[in-house]
């Protein structure tokens, strides 16, 4: 008997569990569209879309049909591709390499022992499958001599299938460093060579654009913006989800008003086997597959999509209102529609700059739906109407709202409503301490919460009974204002600004923004009423 290889010619076993699976739909005919890019110019494929729309049981699909076996495949006798003309041409002709980046990560893992894992894990699987290259591979770390040695040991082409790639830039966001070693990883295993013949990646995220050297440069993407003929292959077309909710006793109205209204434009050309031009040029509507299989196991028709991983990326973005979003999930709540420009788009989780972006990311993420001939947003259906509803109804929410409040005011020199904000949050702080200095320092970090997308927030000893607060400009906000808080007693002797900064021993590094500086002083009294005095640092 075979063994079962998880990375290299996997075979069979996973899309044999997508086959035995509650509401299974039948996609293999996509595999004719693959076929014919197959060793061209256009083998290069990027899939991206909503978590749960089925882009993983494609990946299974695609390895079974590929994957070079010594027993007969029979998997695909009774699907629908078996009914076409040469639809066993390229059935298990090639060695298939198969990684899913989710199986390899966590989030303390460093990105050198993230590739060492997934190296590790290949080469095992090629020495048994190919004994003759166990010396080679043994000293050699580069994928590209790897692949050349195992098409001229197999006089077998390769075929390249990453799934969730782009899992670990979500999950690492925040890690520049990370990010780019990680791209640098992914430049080394996807080769441009002649014997690579189909290289299939899918993710959440279209590929960003890196350079003109970069492998991943010359990837076609087939996303929810632009899905070309993967639009009849994403999540559940409505004709199907008629039949699975007669099969399994569903109300298709209700499912249909929760779970429906993404529509595809199927919009390209192709070549019949008889070498006539096919024009497709239609609208495909399309339902979220995954709340669909959860509706069917729990026989409950509610709000599942609240459980995916992005969830809580979304819900943190609209909470702290970025770029004032509030407002665009506000017009798409009262059943309007949006119009936005996806030219520009730089799908990088690093530079979302504007609401246009995060829009974007949303419809990516299958939270906002997209007409392409309007170039309008839409909310799709019920589900994600409740999601939006209940994220901005929260009292995070609002507390981010008055957090922003405050930020403004204080870059705005507005004592008046900085101190007003500053004694509300004071009062409805719910762990105040015995030392009313500590409760109304912490009450402060609290009020100013959102201003950690701006700064770096530090705690400078003057040798008092507690410490200044210093907001600090982060790289990517250079010009912002230093911001230079000092808690004071009524009856405190009181310096200016100039007189702080000339006598505080500060760290040089404020040095670069001494004329960007803003002298915060919270003066409270006895009966904690707190004032405040704003001053802008002159440059002497």
């Amino acid at each position: 008997m075979e063994n079962y290889n998880i990375f290299f010619n996997p075979g069979i076993e996973d899309f044999q569990i997508s086959l035995n699976s509650i509401a299974y739909i039948d996609k293999t005919e996509l595999i004719l569209h693959i076929n014919k890019l197959l060793n061209t110019k256009k083998r290069y494929i990027c899939v991206s879309g909503p978590r749960g729309f089925g882009k993983t049981t494609i990946v299974n699909m695609l390895t079974a049909y590929y994957s070079h076996s010594k027993d007969s495949i029979n998997i695909f006798d009774n699907e629908k591709i078996s009914k076409n003309k040469n639809w066993n041409r390229y059935l298990g002709q090639f060695n298939v390499i198969k990684i899913n980046i989710a199986n390899f990560i966590n989030k303390n893992i460093y990105i050198e022992d993230m590739i060492d894992t997934i190296y590790e894990a290949l080469i095992n699987e090629i020495r048994e499958s190919i004994p003759k290259l166990r010396s080679f591979i043994k000293e050699n770390k580069s994928f590209y001599k790897i692949y050349q040695k195992i098409y001229n040991q197999t006089q077998r082409k390769i075929v390249l299938i990453i799934d969730e790639w782009d899992c670990i830039l979500i999950l690492k966001r925040k890690d520049k460093e990370f990010q780019k070693k990680y791209i640098d990883f992914l430049n080394n295993f996807i080769e441009r060579k002649e014997y690579i013949v189909l290289t299939y990646i899918t993710g959440i995220l279209p590929i960003k654009k890196y350079n003109n050297t970069s492998s991943l440069d010359i990837f076609d993407d087939y996303s929810m913006l632009s899905p070309s003929f993967m639009s009849e292959f994403i999540g559940f077309p409505e004709n199907e989800v008629k039949n699975i909710c007669n099969e399994y006793k569903l109300n298709f109205d209700l499912v249909k008003e929760y779970y429906n209204g993404y529509h595809l434009k199927q919009q390209y050309h192709e070549i019949g086997d008889n070498g006539t031009i096919i024009e497709k040029n239609q609208c495909v509507n399309i339902f979220n597959s995954f709340s669909v299989i959860n509706a069917i196991i729990n026989k409950e028709v509610k709000n599942y999509w609240n459980k995916t991983k992005e969830y809580n990326i979304v819900k943190q973005y609209i909470q702290r209102n970025f770029n004032d979003l509030k407002e665009y999930i506000e017009v798409l709540l009262n059943g309007d529609r949006i119009k936005i420009s996806i030219i520009n788009y730089r799908n990088d989780l690093f530079t979302l700059e504007n609401k246009n972006d995060i829009i974007i990311f949303l419809i990516n993420l299958g939270y906002v739906g997209y007409d392409i001939e309007t170039e309008e947003v839409y909310i799709p259906n019920k589900e994600m109407y409740d999601i939006f509803k209940s994220i901005i109804n929260t009292k995070l929410f609002k507390h981010f709202e008055q957090s922003k409040k405050l930020l403004e005011a204080t870059w705005n020199l507005d004592s008046d409503t900085v101190a007003e904000l500053i004694e509300e949050a004071y009062n409805n702080f719910s762990n105040k301490q015995n030392h009313y200095e500590n409760s109304l320092t912490s009450s402060i970090m609290n009020a100013y919460q959102i201003a950690k997308e701006y700064y770096t927030i530090l705690h400078v000893d003057d040798g008092r009974r507690f410490d200044d607060i210093v907001f600090l400009p982060a790289p990517d906000h250079h010009e912002k204002p230093i911001l230079l808080f000092e808690l004071k007693e009524e009856d405190e002797n009181l310096n200016t600004v100039n007189d702080k900064i000339k006598f505080q021993n500060y760290p040089r590094n404020f040095e670069d923004h001494y004329d960007k500086m803003l002298f915060i002083r919270i003066t409270y009294n006895k009966n904690k009423h707190i004032s405040c005095t704003i001053e802008k640092y002159i440059k002497k």
